[in-house]
């Protein structure tokens, strides 16, 4: 799904991604005298969910973490529309709904990127919303969309999922209603995190590398600054969407009422109130947010990536990584020290004269050593994710 930002705007929020949210719900006929295949569905919408969030964790590429904010969006509308008529109507009203933010959300990543000189590492930005303010608007109305803010488009749909799953009854109401919780209060810990690190804090820039092969091996600082008229208005515009879509939809149950004729419509059985659900779901929404403040609001962001747990960390993992602003790589031809230019913000690398050797500095404690001379044979180990070695140009 990778391609121009505007391209993954469309393709995250009204195109591709949703159509099977769309046939599910437009085929509710025969999945009403489908039971097993409803429980299947329900069952892919509440795993899909939580695991999508889970990777937008883990995301430092803001367009990545983007997209595992969209599995998690999708894995809501399946989960409701699997749900049946007590979801239907709220899977396609959070299909509109997310259309605008998730719109908005990549339209302003884009943004951020033709500011930074295409830098799409969220740990290479820090501080942007005093460079670009209208991005930051728009993109925070998009942030608070998502997560649910009150009365704000995501939380009239997201909020109403969460209340059909509960309103299922019995075991299954508890396990999914809980597994949407559990989805809202991830969403709102990434989204806050991509928020952080991008426009609050110090900003953490650094010159773009010159892959032309000159001597010098001089980059360019990005400039960043809001967008031309052309960017900036469509991303008004579904701002304007993100806040207000929602609402309009709940006025006199009006999106409800369009679409009871088509895929039917039942309240349920509801073990918890509206009030209820809504109150618990913007406390949880609340710790997500508060948890990813603590984390990335309170200190400096790290140049570096935690090297995680052996339970998430592949095993023997190269240390070597190819992008161009994690290298070590000299002028053409270059075989002496003195002259290699040094692009590696994410360690600190030194050169021993006695030793003749390059070596690498990571930050995780792996230190590996490479002849001087030596082919860009990336370096191995199993105590570290990343490490550098020589890359002669």
């Amino acid at each position: 799904m990778e391609g121009p930002t505007p391209v993954s705007a469309l393709i995250h929020a009204a195109t591709m991604v949703t159509a099977g949210v769309y046939l599910i719900t437009r085929s509710s006929a025969v999945f009403n005298l489908a039971p097993t295949a409803q429980l299947a569905t329900v069952c892919v919408g509440a795993v899909t969910l939580i695991f999508g969030a889970i990777v937008g964790c883990a995301k430092d590429d803001i367009k990545k973490a983007l997209a595992g904010s969209t599995m998690s969006q999708i894995g809501y509308m399946v989960m409701a529309a699997g749900l049946g008529p007590i979801g239907y109507v709220f899977a396609i009203m959070h299909l509109v709904t997310h259309g605008f933010f998730k719109a908005g959300l990549f339209l302003g990543a884009g943004s951020v990127m033709h500011g930074m000189n295409d830098e799409v590492d969220m740990r290479k930005y820090g501080g942007l919303r005093k460079y670009m303010p209208l991005t930051f608007v728009t993109f925070g109305l998009g942030y608070l969309a998502i997560i649910g803010f009150p009365f704000l488009s995501g939380f009239f749909s997201k909020d109403k999922i969460i209340e059909a799953a509960f309103a299922k009854g019995g075991t299954e109401g508890w396990i999914l209603g809980c597994a949407a919780l559990v989805g809202a209060g991830v969403t709102a810990f990434y989204m806050t995190r991509v928020m952080l690190m991008t426009f609050f804090g110090d900003k953490r820039w650094v010159p773009t590398p010159d892959v032309s092969g000159s001597a010098a091996g001089e980059g360019h600082e990005p400039h960043p600054h809001d967008p031309p008229r052309t960017m900036g208005i469509p991303m008004v515009v579904l701002a304007i969407g993100s806040v207000a879509a929602g609402g309009l939809f709940t006025i006199n149950s009006c999106f409800v009422n369009w679409l009871t004729p088509v895929t039917g419509h039942q309240e349920g059985n509801s073990p918890l109130g509206s009030l209820s659900i809504s109150l618990i779901t913007l406390v949880i929404i609340a710790a997500g947010a508060a948890v990813a403040w603590l984390m990335y609001g309170r200190k400096p962001v790290p140049a570096v990536p935690p090297l995680g747990s052996p339970v998430t960390r592949a095993p023997g993992a190269t240390c070597t990584r190819t992008t161009s602003t994690m290298w070590s790589w000299s002028a053409a031809g270059s075989t002496s020290p003195a002259s290699w230019s040094i692009w590696t913000p994410r360690a600190s690398t030194a050169w021993s004269t006695a030793s003749r050797r390059w070596s690498a500095g990571c930050p995780d404690g792996c230190a590996r050593s490479r002849p001087a001379m030596s082919a860009p044979t990336p370096c191995r180990c199993s105590a570290a994710r990343w490490c550098w070695s020589p890359r002669l140009s």
